[in-house]
């Protein structure tokens, strides 16, 4: 995964990973570096991108950064119910497995015959070196939740860039479980609420927009959301902006 800055001409101007092995790094950039986007249609002079390396089938040859370790967990918590359950039972089969492209490829199809617009997301576990790995279930795919992102009126002399939800949780340096609401316990209110953030240089929450949620549980979300900290953004050497999206989960089996 790369993020592209692009320039008025919508040619890629400077390309940084964000992650991949360390072994295809090097061609991936050159690749994207000789990218060029419809300047009429730039939303965004900074875009995140993924760049996939297979080989034929039948080549005998393994694939470089194909998953490995274990398929520990399969996150469903963002999904609404009844979706949720009847993902959770379909995909518990595959917790506790060897990873393998292979297996991503079964459980994005389930996911997808179930809810075609869903998102599979594969990441660490843990934002540790290790090789486990969970599997994270949103309702809508990446690209479509960042279209659909609030737009903040810019800072004055500030640089802002718009990340992934991913790729800013893996900066947060501080997080806050939030109270769960007692009438929203009483009334067995499982959800997940949904922002749209700023974080501003230091790395603090500046600005916060509600983009989804169930009524009695956005206040606790919002309280806990507002006292996250992240590891400031640089670019060049100075702190930046960073817009992306913020998910609270309310379950009540934690």
């Amino acid at each position: 995964m790369l993020e592209l800055t692009l320039n008025e001409l919508g040619e890629v101007s400077d390309a940084r990973v964000h992650f991949g092995p360390q072994e295809l790094r090097r061609y991936a950039l050159q690749s994207v570096l000789g990218w060029r986007y419809d300047a009429a249609k730039i939303v965004s002079r900074t875009v995140m991108v993924t760049v996939r390396f297979a080989t034929s089938p039948n080549s005998g040859v393994p694939v470089l950064g194909s998953p490995t370790g274990t398929m520990v967990k399969i996150d469903v918590s963002a999904m609404p119910e009844p979706l949720q359950g009847q993902l959770t039972a379909r995909l518990h089969q595959f917790e506790g497995l060897p990873n393998s492209s292979e297996l991503m490829r079964e459980i994005t199809q389930l996911v997808r015959a179930e809810a075609p617009n869903a998102g599979v997301m594969l990441m660490p576990l843990s934002m540790m070196h290790g090789k486990d790995r969970m599997v994270r279930i949103t309702p809508q795919s990446y690209s479509v939740m960042m279209q659909q992102s609030k737009q903040f009126e810019p800072t004055p002399g500030v640089q802002r860039v718009r990340v992934g939800a991913e790729m800013a949780e893996s900066n947060l340096l501080t997080s806050v479980k939030p109270e769960y609401p007692a009438l929203a316990k009483q009334a067995r209110i499982q959800a997940v609420v949904l922002f749209d953030v700023i974080i501003g240089q230091d790395g603090h929450i500046s600005k916060l927009s509600v983009a989804s949620g169930h009524p009695l549980l956005i206040p606790a979300a919002q309280d806990a959301v507002r006292k996250y900290v992240y590891r400031p953004t640089l670019r060049n050497g100075n702190a930046v902006e960073v817009q992306t999206q913020v998910d609270v989960s309310f379950n009540l089996s934690n």
